[in-house]
């Protein structure tokens, strides 16, 4: 090991000791269970709503209502699947594949092995690797048929994709069950398709018609889209964009690439902790309640040892986000 890795390590266990002193690592179930009781309270009203009353403007204020229940079930997933609460496969199947009809293995190869191992690394972190969209000018550049007439635009259309993003997650979800080997995966398609099915069996025993319970669905599913979507696009967009073959620091790789949101109750409860995502992204499986507290102590950290720590507003974000697509996409017109 080089004098240079050595020290790497030294210093990301020295911020580590310190966040552990100060309880950051300290197991919160009790959190993780009132959350989920909450979410699954919340999704006994809107079914019973769905199926008790008869008023098409009253179900499209519940389907907008369920939308964010799946932003928030999807939040609370994505914490559960970085064991944070528990390390029970049950639940996380439950929750991830029954409920919202994606994927827990997809989402741990996607997700935690990749993106959080090679955040924001060309060839390797596919969040920034997405069709129809480039995040760089590079990809700007290189873009080829449709792709290349699109990208100019894409600071327009951008939100619309982000409504789209359950089914791609599905659909890319599924695919990935489609090639892998052993018995496992068809539990896998069988819950998510069970989440599909019972939607629609729903839907049925409703008092929609056929063009009322379409739009019931794609309302739901496009709120929790464009809500989840929206969540994460402003974590990593605009940060520093590595190449495949950089051989990153990973306690500064992850701090310069990643983009905290200051906290405050609404921002707080709306991102679901991924707000402090420098905090996360150093420390996956640190509890979201001691993400608020372990804010100052990487912030101090980071000024102690020149790393540049980047935390601005909620709105600040989308402006820095879109802006950056903006000026990528200017590339191609």
């Amino acid at each position: 090991m080089s004098v240079a890795t050595q020290k790497q390590r030294t210093r990301l266990q020295q911020l580590k000791k310190l966040l552990w002193e100060q309880g950051c690592f300290e197991l919160r179930l009790e959190f993780y269970v009132y959350q989920l009781i909450g979410l699954l309270a919340v999704l006994a009203f809107n079914i019973a709503v769905l199926l008790y009353i008869d008023s098409f403007p009253v179900q499209i204020v519940n389907a907008i209502i369920l939308g964010i229940f799946f932003a928030q079930l999807g939040i609370l997933a994505h914490d559960i699947i970085h064991q944070q609460a528990w390390k029970s496969e049950h639940i996380n199947m439950l929750v991830g594949n029954l409920l919202l009809g994606m994927n827990g293995s997809w989402w741990r190869d996607k997700h935690n092995q990749k993106h959080h191992r090679y955040t924001n690394q060309l060839g390797l972190d596919r969040d920034i690797e997405a069709p129809l969209l480039a995040f760089t000018q590079e990809q700007a550049i290189n873009k080829e048929g449709f792709e290349k007439l699109v990208i100019p635009y894409q600071f327009y259309y951008v939100m619309g994709m982000l409504i789209l993003v359950p089914f791609y997650i599905s659909g890319e979800a599924l695919y990935f069950l489609a090639t892998r080997k052993g018995k496992a995966k068809f539990i896998d398609i069988g819950l998510m398709s069970s989440h599909f099915i019972l939607f629609f069996l729903l839907l049925y025993l409703s008092d929609l018609n056929i063009y009322q319970s379409l739009i019931f669905f794609f309302l739901s599913k496009g709120v929790f889209g464009g809500y989840i979507g929206s969540v994460f696009i402003i974590n990593h967009t605009g940060m520093p964009v590595f190449n495949k073959d950089d051989d990153i620091d990973f306690l500064w790789g992850q701090v310069i690439s990643s983009r905290n949101i200051k906290a405050h109750p609404v921002t707080d409860f709306i991102m679901g902790g991924v707000n402090a995502q420098i905090e996360h992204h150093l420390f996956p499986q640190m509890p979201r309640p001691h993400l608020k507290k372990a804010r100052g102590i990487v912030k101090q950290f980071c000024a102690e040892h020149d790393i540049p720590y980047h935390e601005t507003g909620f709105l600040e974000a989308f402006q820095e986000t879109w802006m950056h697509l903006k000026t990528v996409s200017s590339f191609q017109s």
